[in-house]
């Protein structure tokens, strides 16, 4: 579990990149938790956040509550809370959000109450076209390969021959984890009910990695016992290949070309696809598709006119999309010569490196600044207040004083330094080190009109804040929580009759304040 230990890596990144000849300009987090680094390491350096969330919580927690999983256990496993909590400011905080469809923005972000408020643009992401290249490239014909392509297709073609008695026929392809949502159970009805299917193809399912389906986890290991009862249900002996292994960098590419080369057709069968990566995969290789009619894959095929999409909970229209390309070899053809044209136009690494270029551009009016050119960018930095990232990576010098008979008690010299801090700005940054807590100080500075401080150290120490907005230091919060024990310490203290507890701003999170009793009259 990442959660706890964020604020330090935090902590330590400000201090590394302050380190550095020059600090990032914007800052792009993938995921919750790396969404949470990279929100709180844009504000400290001023920079734009750019948000990719892949998953969101709130998505997660109604997928685990469908399988049965109890909040508690949730809670306990996931974190799920803290997850959404941090979701929710990660979607206020972002300049820009990054979805892959726009199926994305309406039901993930939707559940949340930043959601409407978010800035959104649909980047679907990329493939490599030198790994995932056309079945029929004439600089990988069969005599031209390398020796370690041909022994991945003779070990492919090994172990899906082992399971099929005519492996001379086109064949059916999915490549899915073993979960329900992947709807594995409806392609083997659709495949096993209908006779004229199993006539004309062959099917291999690769559902994950095994090696003892008893060892599984639940929901893994009854998706495929249900395989297993649906291979004899439907009489799939000789017909149906479910191996075991697989290798994602080396051998899916040549299973897509093999699948290809066989004039079959790739199918997706899952109730839920939010965006579907293999379905670019196949067709990029030259493989037709067959998927869901939810989410991604209509975007996919609205874009690339690659395959048929399907009410996938009909059999029926499942084994009828998958006929009518196969019976048809101009439909095949056609849908194959269109997917790799649109995987390549639209859905290539180098697409997706111009369509993200040219949104921070036009999305983000601070980079926008940046990218147009020096001349824009001092006048940005010269306008505005730095961050306290990159301030005092700047400084030399650090001051840090304390208020009480120390700042304040002699008006003139207490003014005479603020004129010096203000003339040595460039080079020095000063700050308060005082008892008092943040309220506290906040109206002793009130009072005393002090200017506001680069660093204010309060509470005894036990708690930072940093620049004009007093952004407080999550890192040493957590840092000096390790093992604080408020009570046992309370509790031990009120023993002795000469203390007394502070109670409200005495006391706060990790400092337990105690005065002393007026001596005892006898």
């Amino acid at each position: 579990m990442l959660w706890p230990h964020l604020e330090r890596f935090i902590d330590r990144a400000i201090s590394y990149i302050n380190q550095q000849q020059r600090s990032p300009d914007l800052f792009h987090g993938h995921y919750a938790d790396g969404g949470y680094v990279a929100m709180e390491l844009a504000a400290a350096f001023d920079v734009p956040f750019i948000f990719t969330g892949h998953s969101l919580g709130r998505n997660k927690l109604a997928k685990l509550k469908e399988e049965g999983l109890s909040t508690k256990r949730i809670e306990n496993q996931y974190k799920i809370s803290t997850r959404i909590e941090a979701e929710e400011k990660i979607i206020k905080a972002a300049d820009l959000i990054i979805c892959s469809t726009s199926q994305e923005i309406d039901e993930q972000y939707g559940l949340y109450e930043n959601g409407p408020a978010g800035t959104y643009q649909v980047i679907p992401p990329g493939l490599d076209p030198t790994t995932f290249y056309p079945y029929y490239d004439p600089q990988f014909d069969p005599d031209l390969l390398n020796a370690e392509v041909k022994q991945i297709r003779t070990t492919l073609l090994t172990e899906l021959h082992r399971f099929w008695v005519s492996p001379e026929k086109p064949f059916i392809l999915a490549l899915c984890r073993p979960d329900h949502r992947k709807n594995i159970g409806g392609l083997l009805r659709a495949y096993g009910t209908d006779k004229e299917l199993k006539a004309i193809a062959n099917l291999a399912v690769f559902a994950g990695i095994r090696s003892d389906i008893a060892e599984m986890e639940d929901n893994e290991r009854a998706v495929l016992t249900d395989m297993l009862l649906d291979m004899d249900r439907y009489d799939l002996y000789g017909k149906l290949a479910i191996p075991k292994k697989h290798d994602f960098g080396t051998e899916v590419p040549e299973l897509y070309r093999l699948c290809a080369e066989s004039g079959g057709v790739f199918v997706n069968p899952a109730l839920v696809e939010p965006f579907g990566l293999t379905l670019i995969e196949a067709s990029a290789c030259g493989v037709p598709i067959v998927a869901t009619d939810d989410g991604g894959p209509r975007e996919i095929v609205s874009h690339c006119e690659n395959g048929i999409l399907v009410d996938v909970t009909n059999h029926e229209s499942v084994a009828a999309a998958i006929k009518s390309i196969l019976f048809d070899d101009e439909l095949w053809r056609r849908f194959s010569n269109n997917g790799i044209n649109g995987a390549r136009s639209r859905y290539s690494w180098q697409a997706f490196s111009e369509s993200y270029l040219d949104c921070l551009k036009n999305s983000v009016p601070q980079l926008k600044m940046e990218l147009q050119g020096e001349a824009a960018r001092l006048s940005h930095s010269q306008s505005a207040t730095p961050s306290f990232g990159r301030r005092l990576n700047k400084v030399r010098y650090l001051m840090i004083t304390d208020i009480d008979n120390t700042l304040v008690g002699n008006d003139d010299q207490m003014r005479l330094l603020f004129t010096v801090l203000g003339e040595k700005k460039q080079s020095m940054a000063w700050g308060v080190a005082t008892g008092r807590s943040l309220e506290m100080t906040i109206d002793a500075m009130t009072e005393y009109e002090f200017p506001v401080p680069d660093i204010l150290v309060c509470s005894v120490g036990t708690e930072i804040y940093y620049g004009p907005d007093f952004r407080i230091d999550k890192g040493w919060q957590h840092y000096i929580s390790y093992q604080w024990k408020p009570e046992r310490i309370r509790t031990t203290l009120e023993q002795l009759e000469f203390l007394n507890f502070q109670e409200a701003e005495g006391s706060a999170a990790t400092k337990s304040a105690f005065t002393w009793k007026k001596k005892m009259v006898g």
